[in-house]
């Protein structure tokens, strides 16, 4: 892998009346709320395996307290790698807030791949690092203006403003130039999520990758354009 741009390893070792409101931000992870138990729904993750065309889960959030809101850290704290997923169930509505700690903290917790992004530059990881691992699954930070790829070999998360891009055409050819640099013209499939206007992304993207059978692994997106739909799932083959 080129490294004319800056990038970085994710290795480890390199709605509603008034009074349900403040449920329904717990529900978010945005609100303020008792300690709550957490406890894994596997339910979840059989329904993601499944996913596909339209959204049936119901929305999936990552709250920004957790991991899923971090950007690359230095080792230690958010550096990508092996991390533990909860799947639990919204009190109202249908969905799951997906909580992640970076230890098997809570009981049933699936052990996930994690690529965190990183402001300016890229993330990236080998699919070989993870894939004949302990994880079962894949999964890097909401897309909102950033890329992903997917390579036979390879993972990257691009962000928005790698390579000094910006929004609109101009930034996507940037960000283009920036995988170029990286990984060549092999074959990829990406997932790309742009500004719609100048101030708002009105629509974002969720990426998991799972283990369907041993040595076998998927890639889907679940798309988003907010106010139009649940949501749906693309699957990242090639």
């Amino acid at each position: 892998m080129s490294r004319k741009n800056s990038i970085s390893s994710s290795s480890e070792s390199s709605e509603f009346e008034m009074g349900d409101i403040g449920n329904f931000l717990d529900d978010l992870g945005i609100g303020s709320q008792e300690e709550e138990i957490i406890e894994n729904d596997p339910t979840f993750w059989d329904e993601l395996k499944n996913a596909q065309g339209a959204n049936q889960i119901g929305n999936i959030t990552l709250p920004d307290s957790s991991l899923f809101g971090e950007e690359l850290k230095p080792p230690g704290q958010n550096n990508g790698g092996l991390i533990y997923v909860s799947a639990v169930p919204f009190k109202y509505g249908s969905g799951y807030k997906l909580i992640a700690t970076p230890d098997l903290e809570h009981e049933g917790a699936v052990p996930v791949y994690w690529v965190p992004w990183k402001n300016g530059t890229t993330v990236y990881a080998r699919r070989s690092w993870y894939e004949n691992s302990i994880c079962e699954y894949f999964m890097t930070t909401r897309l909102s203006g950033c890329r992903f790829v997917l390579t036979a070999n390879e993972v990257l998360h691009i962000a928005s403003n790698a390579g000094g891009a910006l929004d609109g055409f101009l930034g996507s050819k940037t960000r283009h130039e920036v995988q170029r640099s990286l990984i060549g013209n092999v074959r990829s499939r990406r997932v790309s999520i742009g500004r719609e206007d100048d101030v708002n992304y009105k629509s974002f993207a969720l990426v998991f990758g799972m283990r369907i059978a041993r040595g076998r692994w998927i890639y889907k997106s679940l798309e988003y354009t907010l106010g139009q739909d649940g949501g749906r799932w693309v699957i990242l083959d090639f």
